[in-house]
């Protein structure tokens, strides 16, 4: 529930993406390897149609690639083959009126942080945060009942970086990690 200014509640789902996160046509015979990544068919949130302004969001993607490639010119056509995930995601949620204030970035792959960081414009610079290191997180059992872990838990800065106001977008796709706990803990 997002609480408004004046006084109204919106309520917002989760949309979550399942199975391997690929068009739905991709197990279809005769489709096409080069339009598997194509992600026209999401509809994630419009704010743009509710407010005058942006939308204060935070974006959270755990998995994020190595590269941020086609920064200013992203097509939702190609998805992220070829590159990481946050010029996707913040052009997919920029062009729906929801303006990203802070990006936390795992990635556990080596990162030339000159590459990842170089197409970058200044302002969004600012705003992210990378950690070239694998999310960490406790077992299923332990994890949902607020049990995280010490250092490298994005459950713990979840709880301690995002306010009530803030839309929050959680991108878990995380190679051999801690999926499963995240997903059952959120």
């Amino acid at each position: 529930d997002y609480p408004q200014e004046d006084g109204k509640v919106l309520r917002r789902y989760i949309e979550p993406l399942h199975g391997i996160a690929r068009h739905p046509a991709a197990p279809c015979p005769g489709f096409h390897l080069k339009t598997m990544f194509d992600l026209k068919y999401l509809l994630p949130e419009n704010a743009c149609a509710e407010n005058r302004s942006m939308v204060k969001g935070v974006l959270f993607d755990l998995g994020a690639g190595t590269t941020v490639k086609d920064f200013e010119d992203y097509d939702y056509a190609r998805g992220s083959l070829g590159g990481g995930s946050i010029p996707l995601l913040y052009r997919m949620y920029h062009d729906r009126c929801i303006d990203f204030h802070a990006i936390y970035a795992w990635e556990v792959k080596p990162i030339d942080h000159k590459t990842f960081w170089e197409p970058l414009p200044d302002d969004i610079r600012a705003r992210v945060r990378l950690y070239n290191n694998p999310v960490a997180e406790n077992s299923c059992p332990s994890s949902p009942e607020g049990n995280f872990t010490e250092r490298g838990s994005f459950l713990r800065l979840l709880k301690s970086s995002v306010t009530p106001e803030d839309y929050v977008v959680a991108k878990v796709d995380i190679d051999g990690g801690p999926e499963l706990a995240i997903v059952e803990s959120i």
